[in-house]
């Protein structure tokens, strides 16, 4: 690799950053798919190595080369234009704005009631350790305050707690850019709050700036450092002078930015992408930089930022963190990565960051790589990802006691000699805490030094003995879990969801989480007549089964002819007549008939240039129809179970992120487009084409779809949440009462308790009851679902059975009644009358083996439901 270029010209340093690794960003307009074939070549890992990911119960515990890459990727495909330029997520914010201003002015003619009342489901909790809620990029303490400090998450915005992480409060629901990469107080004055938008370390989201809160957190406004809609800006750090806080800088990665107004301007006082910032621990005119991406340096300055001078020379160095303590103000210590993202070495400056000696590491002997990912440093663990998790903190009392972290976290106290690991991400290793994965801030609390913590990969611990003491994970309360997927069934008194970093979950109805297989949560089915059996799947299409309510799994990804390798997330579906038949989507569509256990190849090798099948869709009103959507927008579909499959010719420009069949037309098939353009929402009918839905939906990514079967009522998820349209609406509205701006990845009707589910990726689960067609008026009292509104006899049935009520007010009266299945499919609607005694007679005799909710209708009012099997 060739070393960056030094030119020093009036105080401004420019560095060229290399672009070998995909978070080296130029800062500019880029096309995602260049950037895939780059990565790929430069990773050189093929299918066989994602595979021999090493799994043990259910865990993954080592993952690939290739792994976070992937997890990059699949969210920029959903944030393009439609010649596949990626998107900076400022857009969003113009978008959202301008959106928000034609509803204002509509908001008067509106003729449809947003019934949407949307409550938080969690999860709030887990055991910690290996499981976790949600990443934590940084924590910031109250400068006077020991109890109060701030986290910033990776998806899910920033929290308070005021109680010492006893409990957790969001400090904003209505902002779209729910990644933090810093936030600091005003040291003179707490009400005072700057926030560093986007995601530092993975760049999953980029800055639209920084924004203030001069309220303590309850409005925000932006500065003077705004992004616009070209511009892929991260902004990794924010440092303000304790002295004067009108005086501050910026990392970001175009350059080192000064503010002397209180971010009102600014001015670049050095080039280059600039990670890590740090003041001298006693004199903040002394300020220690670290640059990113290739042959990196430590730059310092000696006037307060203004100019920069190198002072060290790491050949081949990938990233570099620094700690500073005012225990011996002229110790600087660096912990330094190499090229394979691994240890190059720890090194000291003990003349104010002068020069720097390395104290510790050693490239040639892997056995001193702390930041491996293997919990045993044997000498074959000579790889990393520092890129992504690292960072070093040096105890205020004591220079000697330094930790570092990256997937695990380290400890020393002899000033960087030798190294114990202190907390292991899974518990291989006896007498070692188990603290979630992948670290990206550690700091002793600069009012209670004694107490350190920690923010990784699953949320935010602390301890007050480093060495060998209990961690403390103070997550719970925090609602920051990314979510991909989420299933429920009606008969299942939960939902499961898989979610980024912290596996699938469970969330029952009465508020209990729990945890089912670890990895990165996927697609996930439950069941619908046995919802004790259940599927959950992490990356690259590991699919799991368990038959015993999640006490066992066994793979059936493992029964696949050839053991194919799927997608980040590999489409897994339950056909809604019979549970037992799966599809699974790799190459090639995969089903079974017997949940699992064997599998049959029923498609050609359909998805392009590499890419793998992303999403299925089956339908109740024919077994032989199928649709598949595979990467390139490649949408085909068969009618007779797989012996033919026919391109979905045409459609539109953009990126396809859902599909799902009509539930009352085998035909068509209704599509959702993510990224940015003039496809949002569409539907393709096998007989007569195309045809675009979008109505007043503003130029945002539509992340998916799902369609109420007992009134036609059609949800979609998307970067700014959830939107509705019924059959008597011309045009979509919103679905948000309650709701935070947040990406909605996944939605779940549940037909039993009236309720429509949200899967976000960043604040977690959320429920709404349903959108009803004809909402009750106040001269209508819909019966709630009770046995003993309406009697079926008999139950069990073979599809003859009758309906009987005493109700009075149903008695004599013309009704309308749904057979609706488990998943949601209305598979009967019958017009009929009440006797004068309250019976009516219902012939069904096609119905299938299984459980149905059967509803009955008065007056366009939902009266009474209740559950009916047929054998």
């Amino acid at each position: 690799m060739k070393k960056a270029l030094l030119i020093l010209s009036a105080g401004l340093m420019y560095l060229p950053v290399s672009a070998q690794h995909w978070t080296d960003v130029p800062g500019k307009r880029m096309k995602l798919e260049d950037i895939r074939i780059e990565q790929e070549k430069r990773l050189q890992q093929t299918a066989e190595e994602k595979k021999a990911e090493k799994k043990q119960s259910g865990k993954i515990i080592r993952e690939g080369k290739n792994y976070h890459f992937s997890r990059w990727l699949n969210y920029w495909e959903d944030h393009l234009d439609e010649e596949g330029y990626m998107v900076s997520p400022v857009k969003t914010l113009v978008e959202l704005k301008a959106f928000r201003n034609r509803q204002q002015v509509r908001r008067m003619a509106k003729t449809t009631l947003d019934q949407s009342q949307w409550t938080f489901t969690g999860p709030t909790s887990s055991p910690g350790g290996y499981r976790g809620l949600g990443r934590i990029n940084v924590i910031e303490f109250h400068p006077t305050n020991p109890a109060i400090f701030i986290i910033g998450s990776a998806g899910g915005g920033a929290w308070r707690t005021t109680n010492g992480g006893v409990s957790w409060s969001s400090l904003y629901d209505n902002l779209p850019v729910l990644g933090v990469s810093d936030i600091d107080y005003n040291p003179q004055d707490p009400n005072t709050i700057y926030l560093c938008t986007g995601d530092r370390d993975a760049s999953d989201t980029y800055s639209v700036g920084i924004l203030k809160s001069m309220d303590g957190g309850a409005t925000w406004d932006t500065t003077g450092l705004q992004y616009g809609i070209t511009d892929f800006a991260l902004t990794n750090e924010l440092l303000i002078n304790p002295h004067d806080s009108n005086s501050m800088l910026v990392a970001t990665n175009s350059g080192m930015m000064k503010s002397t107004d209180a971010g009102a301007s600014w001015t670049q006082v050095a080039s280059g992408h600039i990670k890590d910032i740090v003041y001298h621990a006693t004199d903040t005119n002394i300020i220690f930089a670290a640059t990113y991406g290739g042959n990196n340096k430590i730059l310092r300055s000696a006037d307060a930022g203004m100019t920069w001078t190198q002072v060290s020379n790491f050949s081949g160095a990938r990233r570099i963190a620094l700690a500073v303590t005012p225990a011996d103000p002229n110790q600087v210590v660096a912990v330094v990565a190499n090229s394979d993202e691994a240890l190059k070495g720890v090194y000291k400056s003990t003349n104010g960051g002068l020069n720097f000696t390395k104290v510790f590491g050693d490239e040639n002997d892997c056995s001193t790589n702390i930041l491996s990912t293997w919990l045993t440093l044997d000498g074959g663990t000579c790889s990393g990802q520092a890129w992504y998790d690292l960072c070093i903190t040096v105890n205020p009392v004591n220079p000697n006691e330094m930790l570092i972290g990256s997937v695990n976290t380290y400890h020393t106290m002899d000033g960087g000699a030798s190294w114990d690991m202190v907390t292991q991400w899974y518990g291989g290793l006896p007498g070692i805490e188990e603290v979630h994965a992948d670290k990206h801030f550690l700091s002793f609390h600069p009012l209670t030094p004694s107490v350190l913590f920690e923010g990784n990969d699953g949320g935010i611990y602390k301890t007050s003995n480093p060495a060998g003491g209990v961690w403390n994970d103070l997550s719970n309360g925090l609602g920051i879990t990314q979510f991909y997927r989420i299933a429920g069934a009606d008969a299942a008194p939960f939902v499961i969801g898989g979610s980024q970093d912290n596996g699938t979950k469970r969330i029952s109805f009465t508020g209990v989480f729990s945890e089912l297989t670890g990895g990165d949560g996927m697609d996930c089915q439950i069941d619908y007549l046995t919802p004790t059996t259940f599927y959950t799947s992490s990356q690259y299409g590991n699919l799991n089964r368990t038959t015993n309510n999640g006490i066992s799994y066994n793979s059936i990804s493992d029964n696949i002819p050839d053991n194919p390798e799927g997608a980040w997330i590999t489409p897994i579906v339950l056909h809604p007549n019979d549970p037992n038949f799966i599809l699974a989507g790799y190459d090639h569509v995969y089903a079974s008939f017997d949940q699992g256990d064997s599998w049959s190849d029923i498609s050609p090798n359909f998805p392009t240039s590499g890419t793998k099948l992303e999403r299925l869709a089956m339908t109740h009103l024919d077994q032989q129809v199928i649709f598949a959507m595979g990467g390139n927008n490649t949408l085909k579909y068969t009618s007779d179970f797989g012996a033919n499959w026919l391109n979905v010719p045409g459609g539109y420009a953009g990126s396809i992120s859902d599909i799902t069949i009509d539930p009352w037309n085998k035909d068509l098939l209704w599509i959702t487009y993510s990224g940015y353009g003039n496809a949002k929402v569409a539907n393709f009918n096998t007989q007569t084409g195309w045809s675009l839905k979008n109505d007043s939906l503003p130029n945002i990514p539509v992340r998916c779809i799902a369609i109420d079967s007992s009134n036609g009522t059609r949800y979609i998820g998307t970067d700014i949440g959830v939107f509705y349209r019924d059959t008597s609406m011309n045009s979509w509205q919103t679905f948000a009462n309650g709701l935070p701006t947040i990406e909605v990845t996944d939605l779940s009707i549940n037909y039993a308790t009236d309720e429509i589910w949200a899967a976000t990726y960043g604040r977690g689960m959320w429920k709404s009851p349903r959108h009803l067609t004809n909402p009750p008026i106040s001269a209508v009292n819909p019966i709630p679902y009770a046995a003993d509104v309406i009697t079926i006899s008999p139950n069990p049935n073979q599809g003859q059975f009758e309906i009987s009520t005493t109700n009075s007010s149903l008695l004599g009266q013309e009704v309308e009644v749904h057979i609706i299945s488990l998943n949601g499919a209305v598979v009967s609607k019958l017009k009929t009358s009440f006797s004068n005694s309250g019976r009516l007679q219902i012939h069904a005799d096609k119905l299938s083996r299984g459980t149905y909710i059967t509803d009955v209708y008065h007056n366009g009012v939902r009266a009474a439901k209740t559950k009916m099997v047929v054998l």
